[in-house]
Formats: C-alpha cells, sequence, structure tokens
C-alpha cells in the first residue's frame, strides 16, 4: 500500500447567511491554485446559483455542483470527495444548512465512517462582529464535534479607519463561544482561528464583479486599476500568511491507496 497525503474536505460551517463563509471558500482556491496544490471545487450553494454571492461565480466553470437536499447527493459529499484524488475539497454549503444535513451528519457521517473513507474534514467557521455572531458556528461545532478540525475566521466586514482590538469587535466570539467549546467540546488544538482583514469596499465590490479569483484579479491582464489590485493584494497576502501559520494545510500522510 503506497502511501499518500490523505484528502481533506473542507467545509463551510455555520446556518445563517451573509458572514463570509463563499469569501473564504474563494480564497482557499485562490490559496491552493496558487501554490499548485491539487483540488477540486464543490457548490453546494443551489439557492443562490448564478449570482455573485455562490461559489461558481469565481471559478470560470471550473467546479462540481451538489444539491444537498438530495440524499443521494449528501452522500456523494463524501463518497466524491475520498475518490477524487484531491489533495484538499473545497465545499461551499448553503446559509442555513441545517435540518436534514444536520441529521445526516449525525446518523451517516460518523468518525468511524469518515476515518474508514480516508478523509479529514476542516469546518471553516466565520464569524461577524457583533452580539450573536458566534452562535451559529457554536451549533456546528456541537454538532460535528471531534469529526472534524476547525478554522473560525473571525471576518472584520465593515470597514474602520482606525481598527478597534480583536477581541473587542469579536467579544462575543472570546467570551461566549471559546468557554462553550473548549474543553468540553474540542480541545484547543483542534480550533484554529484568524482573522481577515476588512477591504474597502470599493476595491472587494470591483473583485465581486469581477468574478475572478483574487490573484486573477490583480493579473497583470486584469482590467480592474492599480489601486484596486494592490488592495486585493495586502488582503490576500494577509490572509494567506494566517493560513500557512495553522498548518492545516500541510498535506499529511495516511494510508490511502494509490
Amino acid at each position: 500500500m503506497t502511501k499518500h497525503p490523505r484528502p481533506t474536505l473542507i467545509v463551510t460551517a455555520g446556518g445563517r447567511g451573509g458572514p463570509g463563509k463563499t469569501t473564504a471558500c474563494v480564497i482557499l482556491a485562490d490559496y491552493f491554485a496558487t501554490r499548485e496544490i491539487k483540488q477540486t471545487l464543490i457548490d453546494c450553494d443551489t439557492e443562490n446559483a448564478d449570482t455573485p454571492a455562490c461559489f461558481s461565480h469565481w471559478l470560470e466553470g471550473k467546479v462540481n455542483h451538489l444539491d444537498l437536499r438530495n440524499p443521494k447527493e449528501r452522500d456523494r459529499l463524501l463518497t466524491d470527495s475520498a475518490e477524487c484524488g484531491s489533495q484538499f475539497i473545497i465545499g461551499d454549503l448553503p446559509a442555513n444548512a441545517t435540518g436534514d444535513i444536520n441529521r445526516w451528519l449525525v446518523e451517516v457521517a460518523t468518525v468511524e465512517l469518515i476515518r474508514e473513507l480516508g478523509l479529514s474534514i476542516i469546518a471553516v467557521g466565520l464569524v461577524p462582529p457583533g452580539h450573536g455572531g458566534a452562535q451559529s458556528v457554536v451549533k456546528w461545532i456541537n454538532t460535528l464535534g471531534n469529526r472534524a478540525s476547525y478554522l473560525v475566521v473571525l471576518n472584520r466586514i465593515d470597514y474602520e479607519i482606525a481598527p478597534r482590538p480583536t477581541k473587542e469587535v469579536f467579544s462575543d466570539w472570546f467570551d461566549n463561544a471559546v468557554p462553550a467549546l473548549v474543553p468540553k467540546v474540542v480541545s484547543a488544538d483542534r480550533l484554529h482561528v484568524i482573522e481577515f482583514p476588512n477591504m474597502e469596499k470599493h476595491g472587494m465590490d470591483a473583485m465581486v464583479a469581477l468574478g475572478r479569483l483574487p490573484s486573477k484579479a490583480m493579473a497583470k491582464d486584469s482590467p480592474l486599476n492599480l489601486l484596486d489590485k494592490q488592495r486585493i493584494k495586502n488582503w490576500r497576502d494577509g490572509i494567506y500568511a494566517q493560513f500557512d501559520s495553522t498548518g492545516l494545510f500541510t498535506p499529511k500522510e495516511g494510508s490511502v491507496p494509490a
């Protein structure tokens, strides 16, 4: 049996829409692409199909689609990920992905099954500023438990001329969520926290309208102006450095057949 990196399924976690889950998928896809790491991209957000709010908008057709309302396609999220041959699989789940999906996670996608498939799972939860911003991420971590490792992204959505301290902006996460989760639900080593800085709105709007991954949006042939390209570069590079620091995206060897 030849040892290969264990495939890792990365899924967005959290029920509410708007905190930046798709943005996290976009920047992860860009991160792996620039490092020439083989990845498979799955858009499960059928409700936002063909809009800038969906993962597909950014991927120039290089994406698979699964409708998680269909039980067979929920199963395929795991089986296709295990068999696709990629090091990383990014699945952008729909907003309000609860109900049947939660039940499926509890009853079907067990720790034992995930291990037998040869998968690792990273759940990415986005926490916006303000009271209650962490609640949906906490619910998902309670559901997934030790099935996954977690990348919690504190997302500075609103632009601030003088950024306030992180623990002040995201007090709900630090004061309420972390004490409720560690160590009763997950051990501290499973929980990795990074922060997405804010990009000035017109820079983000320009990148969204263009519909290219960040590195392509700032390429020489991009129609964006030089100032917006610089904004995107600063934002991207700051996030990349934090991805590197987590150690989550260094492929780990596993006994997965060739």
